[in-house]
């Protein structure tokens, strides 16, 4: 039987200035102990803003505005929607039981300190002596798929690869075994071979750990690879979520068709690939009823209203209006 980990309701996080709108409205779903989710949508529909509020790390200005984000530890479940960012009930929490792979290495990395001395930092902080967090980093380390990692160890940064910058991070993530790993964009500036040991050791590290994960994307095909649930976010709200293969087979929601219809194709022969006009609105553009509806090619005047959200099929949940 699945056990329930993280579970988000109603969430609304809005941007607050001299006008405020919101970035992500009324978000719902759960993350199950050793899922493989994915979170779908091209930049700037609210993917990378989702996973900074599940670590309480929103920029400043931006804020939760309601809805609760419930995670479920060994003895309790905390409202973690309830605490400031720096309360002890988030410190506990962040790095412990949730831990987040940041897209861009060489910007998330501190250039001023070791790449071994970041992995055993959150150690070195919960009380750890040097030494034992040090071998029980360079462990992690071996793990990850660092080559030489005593030498790595001592590294700086600015003289690791981007891909071993990249399996750093994520010994960073893993130091503390987490329930939930966050990874936002893990494979971004990666080349092929390199990406595919990640999503390898990704995959590895679910199996073996059990481990659930939060891959955020928005390549489909690293999403067929490596996960097994998707989310298919636009604006800021979920169009559409299921198992991968039933979403990637039958995609409903015409975003997702869009998406899908986009991709090369190795056995398709020679074709012309579509796509989408226009662009994601920016959040104080968000268009009345369904937010895709300015590019659709199916647009009804009833889209001029927010669809409901309904199951067509046993998990395959869609909003759109084609299915009332």
């Amino acid at each position: 039987m699945k056990k329930e980990l993280l579970r988000i309701k109603g969430l609304t996080i809005e941007f607050q200035g001299e006008i405020s709108y919101p970035i992500i409205r009324n978000l719902d779903f759960s993350i199950w102990k050793g899922e493989k989710l994915s979170l779908v949508g091209e930049s700037g529909c609210g993917k990378t803003i989702t996973a900074l509020s599940l670590m309480g790390l929103l920029p400043y200005a931006i804020k939760r505005k309601e809805g609760e984000i419930l995670f479920h530890t060994a003895r309790e479940v905390l409202p973690l929607h309830s605490f400031s960012p720096d309360s002890p009930e988030w410190l506990k929490v962040r790095g412990k039981e949730i831990s987040m792979v940041f897209q861009e290495p060489s910007v998330s990395l501190n250039p001023t300190l070791t790449a071994g001395y970041q992995i055993a930092e959150p150690l070195i902080y919960r009380g750890c002596n040097r030494k034992d967090a040090r071998d029980r980093a360079l462990r992690i380390m071996e793990k990850v798929g660092l080559p030489h990692p005593a030498d790595v160890y001592n590294r700086f940064p600015h003289e690791l690869s981007g891909g071993m910058q990249q399996r750093v991070m994520l010994a960073m993530a893993l130091i503390l075994e987490p329930s939930l790993l966050i990874a936002d964009e893990p494979t971004t500036a990666l080349d092929v071979t390199i990406q595919a040991g990640i999503l390898e050791l990704i995959k590895e590290l679910n199996e073996k750990m059990g481990m659930a994960f939060l891959l955020i994307t928005h390549d489909l095909g690293v999403v067929n690879d490596v996960a097994e649930e998707m989310i298919v976010m636009y604006a800021g709200e979920i169009l559409e979520q299921g198992k991968v293969k039933d979403l990637l087979k039958n995609p409903l929601q015409p975003y997702l068709k869009g998406l899908i219809a986009s991709l090369p194709s190795l056995s398709g022969g020679k074709k012309k690939l579509e796509s989408m006009q226009g662009s994601v609105p920016q959040p104080w553009e968000r268009p009345v009823g369904c937010v895709f509806s300015p590019r659709c090619a199916y647009r009804m005047s009833i889209c001029s209203r927010p669809p409901l959200w309904k199951e067509v099929e046993n998990g395959h949940w869609v909003r759109c209006w084609l299915y009332e």
